[in-house]
């Protein structure tokens, strides 16, 4: 499963590369920071209102779901145009391997990327650090998003929060 997933990625390897590029210099005003929680107290209030306005507010997950023991220790990413806040996501380490999650985007900024480009920097940092591969739990609808990026959907969907999911895959090296 794992060589298949590898073959796939060369495929379409060519065709997520233009996309990348494309995407590249569409979002030059847009900086991406990651962060630890305990660290900048001030990003992470920015982040957590974004993750309250779309999880909470709008997919109406629990605040107890939403916000968990994960974010004391993820490394969290936010993204500002100039210094206004778009979106937002997080990396954690568990006992099966590293999730991206609680990739976020406000509502006035969506349509433009966004998700993308903070995906491609959260998968940078991975690379940077040694991570080998990335995992996540991706809403089902927007799943196509990430298998532009180069995920790899497997195994059955799965309720989580009450929104339908897929685990998928992104293998780094």
């Amino acid at each position: 499963s794992e060589m298949c997933i590898r073959d796939r990625r060369r495929v379409h390897g060519k065709r997520r590369k233009l996309f990348i590029k494309k995407m590249e210099d569409h979002h030059k005003a847009f900086v991406v920071q990651s962060f630890n929680k305990k660290d900048d107290q001030e990003r992470w209030e920015k982040a957590k209102d974004i993750r309250r306005v779309v999880f909470i507010e709008e997919q109406k997950v629990p605040a107890d779901l939403e916000l968990d023991e994960y974010d004391d220790l993820a490394v969290h990413f936010l993204l500002c145009e100039g210094d206004i806040p778009a979106g937002c996501a997080r990396l954690i380490k568990k006992s099966d391997g590293w999730y991206m999650g609680r990739l976020a985007i406000l509502r006035s900024q969506r349509g433009r990327g966004l998700g993308t480009l903070i995906s491609q920097k959260v998968i940078e940092y991975c690379k940077e650090k040694g991570i080998p591969s990335l995992l996540i739990h991706s809403q089902s609808y927007i799943k196509d998003l990430y298998k532009k990026i180069g995920f790899v959907e497997f195994g059955e969907e799965f309720e989580e929060a009450g929104i339908q999911h897929v685990h998928m895959r992104y293998d780094i090296v």
